[in-house]
């Protein structure tokens, strides 16, 4: 199973690289074509999207993950992939009648009209979105790493033409971004569609099944809205106190700790069907194959992700002054804590199993909750004083929060058993070694240049001494990735 997980993640992390290293050429383009201001609202319009994903699924993503595996007819399967889809469907109503209150809503947020038209493009993008992730969710479900691949790299290419055409030749700006994402999420919904994922359904919509995945799915509407709180309402609260330029800064930090993001995503796309599959098969009551499975794949996790969080810290001047430009170097010193706070994000979805497998899922809700109220209340006294900075914090220590509550609810009912004290150790010397440089660049204009690759190289060997890798894991792992070329 480990090697199967291997052979997944590889092959999704390929797809998911390949896609953020086409969507980085945009990067140059947008930093250069818009102003820090107009990067915010750019950033703070994708937060109120969110926002509004989060409370139209109703859960289901995760509750479909739950119940997909459960029967054992291939129909009936079909038959839960089809409510899904025409469930997504139906969000087109709400969404249309948002787009009434864009003009009050740009008024409010941005105190003009002038960012109305790309409220309602946001608006408009909401159920196509959805589609979207429903799409990509039967990918994964069916484990068509290569299908899912080739969407997601098609609507990178379509969205960075489409944005280049809007945003440069056109000079559309905030507007002609908008509609390239709009654009790219329509078209490869609908050749998802017609290519693949309509022949997976079974016609038929199983009311049983939606109230199933509803009554599943419900309390984890409140987790969301409680995540979106704690993950993204910074950026309003930034905009109250600081103003839109450092939101472009916070919004580039963002953006620079997504290779995070997309390893935790290739990650999350093997380990839940895997996980599942060996889980509902082992016999044996106490699950220790399910068990040491969860405890491998987190340590193999934190492993390879601290060396990405140290690499993108300690060369983000160099990486953020070549893509990007002069003015939004600042936005550096938000890396390490964003990084960081990933880590916790993904660890969430590996380690606290128990409260799906117990069907606790409202633990998720009064654990988002907590977390949401400590960001809200570090983000009152951080932002004022450290601005964008101090978002960065208050977003890794309720993160942490998040991720602490949650494993001490998992593990009454499901507990992998894997060292409290070895993770969080490792965690903090990560961190200490990512905020190093970031720190000298921007504060004390201390910029080592080569003096950075000795101190880098010298976190390599973090792992073993903590004990999380041993020799032979390495040997296995390169083994296994060559297995999963020659097979693939």
């Amino acid at each position: 199973m480990i090697k199967q997980f291997s052979k997944d993640s590889l092959i999704y992390g390929l797809g998911k690289g390949l896609k953020k290293f086409i969507g980085i050429l945009l990067l140059p383009v947008y930093t250069r074509a818009l102003s820090p201001e107009e990067f915010g609202i750019l950033d703070t319009l994708a937060s109120g999207v969110f926002l509004l994903i989060v409370f139209f699924n109703f859960g289901l993503n995760s509750a479909v993950s739950f119940f997909y595996f459960k029967p054992e007819d291939e129909k009936e399967r079909g038959s839960i992939l089809y409510t899904v889809f025409i469930l997504r469907l139906l969000v087109v109503i709400p969404s249309l009648l948002l787009c009434a209150f864009a003009w009050p809503i740009s008024r409010l947020l941005f105190d003009t009209d002038q960012y109305a038209t790309a409220i309602l493009i946001s608006f408009i993008q909401i159920p196509f979105s959805m589609l979207l992730s429903e799409q990509e969710m039967v990918y994964r479900l069916k484990r068509n790493a290569w299908g899912y691949n080739i969407a997601t790299i098609l609507k990178s290419i379509i969205n960075i033409g489409c944005g280049v055409l809007l945003v440069v030749q056109f000079k559309m700006g905030v507007n002609g971004a908008q509609l390239a994402t709009l654009f790219s999420t329509f078209i490869v919904v609908a050749f998802s569609y017609f290519s693949y994922t309509s022949r997976q359904y079974f016609p038929r919509f199983n009311l049983e099944w939606a109230k199933e995945m509803f009554k599943f799915g419900f309390p984890l509407i409140w987790a969301g809205l409680a995540v979106w709180v704690y993950q993204l309402s910074d950026r309003f609260f930034i905009i109250h106190y600081k103003g839109l330029e450092e939101v472009g800064f916070y919004s580039i930090g963002s953006t620079f700790s997504q290779p995070i993001g997309l390893l935790n995503l290739a990650v999350q796309m093997s380990f839940g069907t895997l996980f599942y599959q060996m889980f509902n098969k082992e016999k044996l009551e106490n699950k220790p194959e399910s068990k040491a499975f969860m405890r491998r794949i987190l340590y193999l996790y934190l492993s390879i992700v601290s060396f990405f969080v140290v690499g993108l810290s300690t060369f983000a001047y160099e990486i953020v002054g070549f893509i990007t430009t002069e003015k939004y170097i600042p936005g550096i010193v938000a890396i390490p804590f964003l990084t960081v706070s990933l880590m916790f994000a993904q660890m969430v979805e590996v380690v606290p199993q128990g409260i799906s497998i117990s069907k606790k899922t409202w633990y998720y809700t009064w654990v988002t909750l907590a977390a949401a109220t400590v960001n809200a209340g570090l983000n009152f006294l951080f932002i004022p004083a450290l601005g964008f900075l101090g978002a960065a914090m208050t977003t890794l220590l309720s993160t942490m929060t998040y991720f602490i509550l949650a494993d001490f609810l998992s593990r009454k009912h499901f507990d992998c058993e894997f060292s409290r004290i070895k993770l969080y150790s490792y965690v903090l010397i990560t961190l200490a070694f990512a905020v190093v440089f970031p720190f000298l660049d921007i504060f004390q204009k201390t910029h080592l240049g080569f003096w950075k690759i000795p101190v880098f190289m010298t976190f390599l060997f973090a792992p073993l001494i903590w004990g999380l890798l041993k020799i032979n894991d390495i040997e296995n792992a390169v083994q296994m990735i060559k297995s999963a070329f020659r097979k693939k």
